[in-house]
């Protein structure tokens, strides 16, 4: 079984479910209790949002992502996994740092449309400012999902106000779940046929009985794509994860390997 490196921003909830959730499917491969071997980096979060707004220097997070990416290439991880959607605007530059596979999120979302056959996807959760909605598109694109749904700027705005508030199953009223339910049908009629949830929490305000297209969580098919890559499987039944079958990030060549 390959060891796989965790890089995180201090989030210990998402990192948690990140473990959880890789674990479940590692099981549910294998049939038996097997263990992922797991390298974990984490980061200050509060320091890295920063660099990530441009308080200081923007470039100084992804620096410090691809250092800590090497020093998890260095411990022995065969993979790096980036353990938020808040990081993946790096995965570049963290690429470009090591010698083994990046594991994008937008990667494993490809993957994952191409299996249920449900596109254009409409990309929910993800913060426009910080440029996660252009990072999704490029891999994405390159992955063969060429176009993809985003929400209107205010109701962007509208989600990632509920993310900062902290959405979970008591924070998620009545009138939040209405909004997000108005929400998903907004997408629809723009032309959506899935909705990605780039964030786990999503699912508190839109459950998948209620919106009136299906739902995705990314976490999910990240961990999916992870749990194939350390048990060294066929990726999607048709690459294999062996040496650099699973692209490394958001390099179009990679994506063609």
């Amino acid at each position: 079984m390959r060891c796989l490196g965790f890089l995180s921003a201090g989030e210990p909830d998402t990192t948690g479910l990140y473990w959880r959730q890789l674990h479940e499917e590692i099981r549910r491969l294998t049939g038996r209790r097997h263990s992922g071997r797991i390298i974990a980096e984490s980061l200050d979060a509060a320091e890295l949002l920063e660099e990530i707004a441009g308080v200081h220097d923007p470039r100084r997070a992804g620096r410090r992502l691809a250092e800590a990416a090497r020093r998890i290439e260095r411990r022995g991880a065969k993979g790096v996994l980036l353990c938020s959607s808040t990081l993946h605007p790096h995965a570049e530059t963290v690429r470009d740092a090591v010698g083994i596979p990046v594991l994008h999120i937008a990667t494993a979302m490809a993957e994952k449309l191409r299996r249920v056959g449900l596109h254009p996807p409409a990309l929910l959760g993800l913060d426009r400012a910080r440029g996660e909605e252009r990072a999704w598109q490029r891999v994405l694109a390159a992955c063969g999902i060429k176009e993809t749904i985003l929400p209107t700027m205010i109701d962007s705005g509208f989600v990632q106000e509920q993310l900062r508030r902290g959405l979970n199953s008591e924070t998620a009223a009545d009138e939040i779940r209405a909004a997000f339910i108005r929400l998903s049908l907004d997408l629809k009629h723009t032309g959506a046929r899935v909705i990605v949830l780039a964030r786990p929490e999503l699912a508190f305000a839109l459950p998948e009985e209620k919106s009136v297209l299906p739902t995705i969580c990314a976490l999910q098919a990240h961990c999916e794509l992870a749990a194939r890559f350390v048990l060294d499987r066929a990726n999607g039944g048709a690459q294999s994860t062996a040496g650099t079958g699973i692209p490394r990030s958001d390099d179009p060549r990679d994506a063609r390997k």
